[in-house]
């Protein structure tokens, strides 16, 4: 089910999010797509990942990043 990414932040505040069918805005910004994964562990989400079809998906953690991470933009 298609969610904004407010509607997601909000949620899964201090998750990590594995989103397809991803619908980009301006400047190719993510607004919004359908959440196929989420956990506070980042690995289960990477597994979610793994059996997923290549297509449009995005994955990022929402809330305070936890201090052992580095985030690349």
């Amino acid at each position: 089910m298609y969610q904004t990414i407010e509607e997601i932040e909000k949620k899964y505040d201090g998750e990590w999010v594995f989103m397809t069918d991803v619908q980009m805005g301006k400047l190719h910004s993510v607004v919004g797509g359908d959440v196929a994964a989420h956990d506070a562990n980042r690995d289960a989400v990477f597994a979610a990942m793994g059996k997923h079809p290549s297509g449009s998906v995005y994955v990022r953690y929402f809330g305070k990043m936890p201090e052992n991470y580095a985030m690349l933009i």
